[in-house]
């Protein structure tokens, strides 16, 4: 959409909008958090996928709340990460009550 060439150029576009904080899903490779103290690359784990349906919505409602809760953002980040990982391992975007990881 934005024609960056790769990870570094949206981390530049990004930042130069005025972004402080960033969280960049990297698919099978994990994230990367980014902010004005530290960048972090955060392995994904291995899961069966079954349907992709709701993995950046997923991701970001489990970084969000993590946030809104006062952790750090490296741990907001792998708090969605893994919502993210269990969501994709079922099918549509609404996953059972006791699927929710803690």
């Amino acid at each position: 959409m934005f024609a960056d060439a790769d990870t570094s150029g949206v981390i530049r576009r990004l930042r130069y909008s005025g972004v402080g904080e960033i969280a960049l899903k990297m698919g099978a490779r994990g994230w990367l958090m980014v902010d004005d103290h530290e960048q972090e690359l955060v392995a994904a784990n291995k899961v069966s996928v079954v349907d992709t349906t709701s993995a950046g919505d997923s991701f970001n409602a489990g970084y969000l709340a993590a946030r809104l809760k006062g952790c750090p953002a490296s741990e907001a980040a792998n708090r969605g990460h893994r919502l993210a990982a269990v969501v994709i391992q079922h099918t549509g975007a609404i996953i059972p009550l006791s699927a929710m990881p803690d």
